[in-house]
């Protein structure tokens, strides 16, 4: 299992295309979309089989009251169907060729820190680079701003995933797809990490209720109602689940 994520715009959806080697995944604008929801590819890269889970991250306006309840059932849709499969073996980090911004750093702390605990590979992806001169040369001099802002790695590959008007960055397209897939095989670890479905759902909206603002109080009646409703859990379970993720809100 194999999560990518980023902003709104940076390439997730034409990364899974140039995986699969084919359109598979819309490169629509997921700007409307809710934080964590996913849709899972399958696909063979040379006789290994994984699942990419493209997903939608945060986006400049971060997260609000009425975003992180739509939330809630993608999140537990997401952990169950990880939990089930293996857990997570690989995260890989989309940005687009250029500065390290402050939603950089929130969507790397929310699949890192809050998803994964920290126990999960993480391999960084720069893409839109068909203009660059040399796809690899971008990575050094830019190196120095991912250690800036605490982002950790095990690989990474700069890459097009366009072929442009009359395939005018073919070259560059081909060189993308061999290196994507040598990254995924090179950083893919051979053991999934989860945690226990209850608990793991409890600690990740537990911390996305941290990155709420200030004045957004948690409604407690509320988030159990989409706990019952769209998780499925009874009503003590709930309320229970609830006021633990309260507490890891106010700790």
């Amino acid at each position: 299992n194999i999560i990518i994520f980023g902003y709104t715009g940076a390439g997730k959806s034409s990364v899974v295309n140039l995986i699969v080697g084919e359109k598979r995944a819309q490169t629509s604008s997921d700007a409307a979309a809710c934080t964590v929801d996913s849709q899972a590819y399958r696909v063979i890269v040379q006789g290994h089989p994984f699942c990419l889970w493209d997903t939608v991250g945060l986006n400049e306006a971060g997260l609000s009251h009425n975003g992180y309840l739509f939330a809630v059932e993608r999140a537990h849709r997401l952990i169950k169907e990880l939990e089930q499969s293996g857990g997570v073996h690989l995260l890989l980090m989309c940005i687009r060729g250029g500065r390290i911004t402050a939603t950089v750093e929130q969507n790397y702390k929310l699949f890192f820190n809050v998803l994964c605990e920290k126990n999960v590979r993480l391999a960084v992806v720069v893409t839109h680079l068909e203009n660059e001169p040399s796809l690899e040369e971008w990575w050094t001099p830019n190196k120095p701003f991912f250690r800036q802002f605490g982002i950790t790695n095990v690989g990474h590959a700069c890459i097009t995933a366009a072929r442009g008007l009359d395939n005018v960055y073919a070259d560059k397209y081909r060189e993308s797809e061999e290196a994507i897939h040598a990254l995924l095989l090179a950083s893919l670890s051979n053991k999934g990490w989860c945690k226990q479905k209850r608990f793991w759902l409890v600690t990740v909206l537990g911390m996305m209720a941290r990155m709420l603002p200030r004045t957004a109080d948690l409604d407690a009646e509320m988030l159990t109602d989409r706990l019952v409703r769209y998780c499925h859990f009874s009503q003590r379970d709930a309320e229970a689940i609830a006021v633990s993720i309260r507490v890891i809100r106010d700790q």
